[in-house]
């Protein structure tokens, strides 16, 4: 009786196997160009995603050094600047020591200098 109930139990195991099996197959019919629709479509979404992060990584990184070099561009015009304008000074201030120092001249050397540093 035992070779019954197993064989019988075989029978029923394959017969709700084969159910499962006939319900997934309805199931892919049903749902399956829907599910590979979406799947298809989470692809491109991803693709696109990751291809327009390499494009804004590689546009930043421009950017940056577009702005890295534009600071070293205004560094080289202020030091320039800044050289020009010792070299002023200390030519006035050499012709100042060398003559006799005048009060009058002194202020307007000094107005310049300042006018110059505000321009």
């Amino acid at each position: 009786m035992g070779k019954e109930t197993n064989s019988a139990n075989n029978n029923k195991t394959s017969a709700s196997q084969a159910g499962v099996d006939k319900l997934n197959a309805v199931r892919n019919l049903l749902f399956g160009e829907i599910d590979e629709e979406y799947r298809s479509e989470f692809e491109d979404l991803k693709q696109s995603m990751e291809s327009n992060f390499q494009q804004k990584e590689k546009e930043g990184e421009q950017q940056r050094k577009e702005i890295l070099d534009r600071i070293d561009q205004l560094e080289q015009k202020i030091e320039s600047k800044l050289d020009a304008t010792v070299n002023d000074l200390n030519g006035k201030l050499e012709a100042l020591t060398q003559g006799k120092v005048d009060r009058s001249q002194m202020s307007k050397i000094l107005l310049e200098l300042a006018r110059s540093l505000e321009g």
